[in-house]
């Protein structure tokens, strides 16, 4: 399981599986240190930056025989990571009389997620993947590329998705 890119030059490889591990080690090493560098220029934290090109990098690793150009897939999945957290950051509670929220509501709104997760989790396996990576803010384009699918069969996965999980809520919403 091997990836590599004719036009970056890219390689990355798993120990023990063709080729040499240490100098995959190598590159794949050099690659983060790029994309640290780079999320850190854009004014990142060090260790928001380092989660960051952790999942970067774990993504690339993840779908490493699907991705054509290794390294501008990289910086486009980082790109649109830091884009999400810095968009996650701007969405803080203003403070004021009732800043302080009920824990109730805090308990609802996790018990919302949790259902929601667990729906998810018994959609069929392609709307799935496809609605997990759309949520990342993956490109649908780059999901088709990831999935081996065509566009307009990835954005038809993640509306059926979508559908199924909003009549399933609605299902629940009506239940005593």
């Amino acid at each position: 399981m091997n990836l590599m890119s004719g036009t970056d030059g890219l390689f990355l490889g798993r120990p023990g599986v063709g080729g040499s591990s240490r100098v995959d080690d190598e590159r794949l090493a050099a690659l983060r240190r790029e994309l640290l560098a780079y999320s850190t220029s854009r004014g990142l934290k060090r260790q928001h930056a380092e989660d960051l090109v952790h999942e970067t990098v774990s993504l690339l690793i993840v779908y490493e025989g699907r991705v054509t150009s290794p390294r501008p897939w990289a910086y486009k999945v980082l790109r649109r990571l830091m884009g999400r957290f810095w968009a996650d950051q701007q969405r803080t509670l203003p403070l004021g009389e009732d800043h302080d929220q009920p824990l109730q509501e805090n308990a609802s709104r996790k018990l919302l997620h949790q259902e929601i997760r667990e729906l998810v989790s018994q959609l069929p396996r392609r709307q799935r993947q496809a609605l997990e990576l759309w949520l990342q803010d993956v490109a649908i384009s780059d999901i088709a590329e990831l999935m081996n699918v065509k566009y307009f069969t990835v954005r038809n996965l993640v509306q059926q998705a979508k559908a199924s999980l909003r009549s399933r809520l609605e299902l629940d919403e009506e239940a005593p």
